[in-house]
């Protein structure tokens, strides 16, 4: 008798650790889960370089060529840049995207996928220019392939998409989803939406009642990593100014905000593409801008 209460025991025993463990994975791939959601991942296309065995202090390994001749460093834990299928190969890269306090560019590569077999939208010879605005105290560096316009607390930076056999129908679909693609908790002032067949950046202070900081704005509970992820922003640097702001990427990833505050005001920063192969040519751009961004 006593034999077998000591054999029940021993059975429970285990049946209620087995349970701990399964709930203690539960919550643990709910975690990751939560992560996965609302990580979005940032994209280039271009060729992998090697820096010929040379490691920067922060573990970068390989450079990626863009188009228009710039470069960004990568690093990465799983991905094999030194591959003989990426060798002089057009790829794109995915990964998370980080400033440098040189302000280069910096990925940290989550996958590669070759395209080769799909064309890249070559650019006509540009030029970059100085832009300052005193109103809204922003300066920065612009392509000069998109056209510059201002208005009140607005300057917009628009840039003509190429007629392909698909942009049509597709850059028309992409602008008129725009307009419902932004948070409606969030009461910022109305979005521009581009003409069809153009892509669009534009930076703007932001209209708020005074004494509302960002975070209240935004309507996150707190600069906490959770918080901020939970109301489907990432944390962000940006400018020359190293400037923390918040980052919120639409669902198809053609559409990118940036919000920051300096001295009270509060500065949103967006770029509004499509569904075309010039999209993620020009977001290239829309980043290479953000380098150059500094607020007085």
């Amino acid at each position: 008798m006593k034999f077998r209460k000591t054999v029940f025991f021993l059975v429970l025993m285990a049946l209620v650790a087995g349970s701990v463990v399964f709930g203690g994975c539960q919550e643990t791939n709910q975690a990751n889960d939560l992560q996965d959601v609302h990580e979005i991942l940032d994209r280039r296309i271009g060729k992998i370089q090697s820096l010929g065995g040379f490691r920067t202090k922060n573990q970068a390994t390989h450079l990626l060529q863009l188009e228009d001749g710039t470069t960004i460093l990568l690093k990465s834990a799983t991905v094999d840049f030194d591959s003989s299928k990426y060798a002089d190969r057009t790829v794109e890269i995915s990964g998370v995207l980080n400033f440098k306090t040189d302000l280069k560019q910096l990925m940290d590569v989550k996958s590669i996928d070759v395209l080769d077999e799909i064309p890249v939208q070559k650019t006509a010879a540009t030029a970059w220019q100085d832009y300052t605005n005193v109103k809204t105290g922003l300066s920065l560096r612009y392509r000069d392939d998109f056209k510059l316009t201002e208005e009140d607390n607005t300057v917009r930076f628009a840039k003509d998409v190429a007629v392909t056999g698909n942009s049509q129908k597709t850059d028309s679909v992409a602008t008129a989803k725009v307009a419902d693609r932004v948070d409606k908790k969030i009461q910022s002032p109305p979005l521009p939406v581009p003409p069809p067949l153009q892509h669009l950046i534009t930076i703007s202070l932001v209209p708020h009642k005074e004494g509302t900081g960002l975070l209240q704005y935004l309507q996150i509970r707190s600069d906490s990593a959770t918080d901020v992820l939970t109301a489907g922003f990432l944390k962000s640097k940006l400018g020359s100014g190293n400037y923390n702001a918040y980052k919120k990427t639409s669902a198809d990833g053609k559409n990118i905000d940036f919000y920051l505050e300096k001295n009270g005001k509060i500065y949103h920063l967006l770029y509004v593409g499509g569904d075309d192969e010039q999209s993620l040519a020009d977001q290239n751009l829309f980043y290479d801008m953000l380098a150059t961004f500094t607020l007085s």
